[in-house]
C-alpha cells in the first residue's frame, strides 16, 4: 500500500520559516493533529507522501508567489504545491495542481489509497476527483462540520461534495458518523497523541502557590474564555492565577483585561512546544467550551488531548462530543455560570496535591496507552482493508 497525504502540513521548520513573522499562525491544532497522524503511518511502516497546500492568504503574508518545493523531515516526505496568493486564483490553481499530482501517484502506484483532511480544500478535493477517476480508496478525515469552521458558510457545498467522493471515512464523535457516513466504512477518532510523549522525564507536579490555572487555544466566547476570566476574578481572595495563550476575536479583549488584573497573564501564540512544557509548571489546565452550542455534539477539543497527555490534571465542561470512557480521567465543570465555575475551580485547587497529581497521572497513561498515533493508524489501515 502506498499512501498520498493531502493537508496542509507542513514540517516545523518550514512552518516557521513561513509564519515566523506573521501575526497570524493558522491552523496550529490543525498542523499537529496531521502531524501526528502522519507519524503514526510511519510508525506502522508507510510513511506517506505528503502532498501540502500551505495555508495562505494576503492577511498572513503580503508576497504573491511562493514556488513549489520539496523536502524530508522526521520521516516524512513533503511536496509542497506552489501558492500563487491571490483569492480564487490561488484555489484554481491547486485544486488542478492536485488533481494532476494525485493522477500521476495513481498512475505511478497500483496500490495507491489517498488519506485526506477533508477540511483542506481545494487540494484534497482535486485529489479525490485524481483517486475516484482512478478508482482507488480514499479515506477522508473529518475533524470539524464545514459549517463550523469555514469563513465563507455558502461554500460548505463544496466540502460536503469532498466528503462524499471517500470511500471510508474518520470522524470525530459518534453524532458526525450517524450523520454523515452514508453508510460507508468508517470510525470514530476523536483525537490522537504522540506515542514518543512516553520517555518524556518525570517532573514535579504543582506549583508553589498551588493556584496556577492554564488554557490555550481559541480565544473567543465560542470557546468560553470569556466565563473562565469571569469566574478567576470572582476568585481574588484565593489568589487563583490564569495564564491564557492563544489567539482569537478575543484577544485584545483579554489583552487589556491582563494589564489591569495581576490575576489574568495573556501571552498570545507561542510554538507549540514551548506552550506543552509551560503546562508542566501548573497545578490545573482547563477548558472551558460551553456546552449549550450545538457544534460541541461534532466537535472534541484537540486541546484536551494535550492537557491529559502533559500529566497535569485537566478541568473542562461535560462536552455532548466526550465519550463516557474520558471521564474517570478529568475534573468537570457541574454548571457553566462564572460564580458556579469560580465555585468548581477552587474546589478542585483545594484537593490535595497529591490526589490531584494522581487525576493528571491515570489521565496521562490512559492516552497514551489507548489513544496514540500509532494506535490511530492501525486502526485506519485495518478499516482500509473492509
Amino acid at each position: 500500500m502506498k499512501l498520498l497525504f493531502t493537508s496542509c502540513l507542513c514540517s516545523r521548520q518550514h512552518y516557521r520559516k513561513l509564519y515566523s513573522a506573521s501575526p497570524v499562525k493558522p491552523g496550529i491544532q490543525v498542523q499537529k493533529y496531521d502531524r501526528l497522524l502522519a507519524q503514526g503511518f510511519v510508525k506502522k511502516g508507510l510513511a506517506p507522501l505528503c502532498l501540502s497546500a500551505i495555508p495562505m492568504s494576503r492577511a498572513i503574508s503580503g508576497k504573491l508567489f511562493f514556488p513549489s518545493s520539496r523536502e524530508e523531515q522526521d520521516q516524512l516526505c513533503f511536496h509542497y504545491l506552489p501558492v500563487i496568493n491571490l483569492p480564487l486564483i490561488k484555489d484554481a490553481i491547486t485544486l488542478a495542481l492536485s488533481f494532476f499530482s494525485a493522477l500521476m501517484f495513481c498512475l505511478k502506484h497500483r496500490d495507491a489509497v489517498l488519506v485526506g483532511d477533508l477540511l483542506s480544500l481545494p487540494n484534497t478535493l482535486g485529489c479525490a476527483l485524481a483517486f475516484r477517476l482512478c478508482r482507488k480508496k480514499f479515506l477522508g478525515v473529518l475533524t470539524d462540520l464545514p459549517e463550523d469552521v469555514i469563513d465563507q458558510k455558502g461554500m460548505a457545498w463544496l466540502y460536503y461534495g469532498c466528503l462524499r467522493q471517500c470511500t471510508h471515512y474518520v470522524f470525530l464523535t459518534e453524532a458526525m458518523k450517524t450523520k454523515l457516513s452514508q453508510n460507508k466504512p468508517s470510525l470514530i477518532m476523536e483525537g490522537l497523541v504522540d506515542l514518543d510523549r512516553r520517555e518524556e522525564p518525570a517532573f514535579h507536579y504543582g506549583s508553589k502557590s498551588g493556584k496556577e490555572c492554564l488554557y490555550a487555544g481559541n480565544c473567543d466566547q465560542r470557546n468560553g474564555i470569556d466565563r473562565l476570566i469571569q469566574a478567576v476574578l470572582l476568585l481574588k481572595n484565593e489568589q487563583v492565577q490564569l495564564h491564557i495563550f492563544g489567539q482569537g476575536d478575543a484577544a485584545d479583549q483579554i489583552r487589556e483585561i491582563a494589564a489591569k488584573e495581576p490575576q489574568i497573564h495573556y501571552y498570545g501564540v507561542w510554538d507549540n512546544e514551548k506552550v506543552v512544557e509551560f503546562q508542566k509548571r501548573m497545578d490545573l489546565l482547563i477548558n472551558p467550551r460551553p456546552t449549550e452550542y450545538e457544534f460541541t455534539r461534532y466537535s472534541f477539543p484537540s486541546k484536551n488531548m494535550e492537557y491529559m497527555t502533559s500529566g497535569v490534571p485537566l478541568l473542562t465542561t461535560p462536552l455532548a462530543g466526550m465519550p463516557e470512557e474520558y471521564r474517570p480521567y478529568v475534573y468537570l465543570f457541574e454548571k457553566e455560570t462564572p460564580a458556579a465555575m469560580a465555585e468548581t475551580i477552587a474546589k478542585v485547587l483545594a484537593l490535595d496535591r497529591e490526589e490531584r497529581k494522581a487525576m493528571g497521572s491515570a489521565a496521562r497513561r490512559f492516552v497514551l496507552e489507548q489513544k496514540n498515533n500509532q494506535q490511530a493508524a492501525e486502526r485506519i489501515l485495518q478499516l482500509l482493508q473492509q
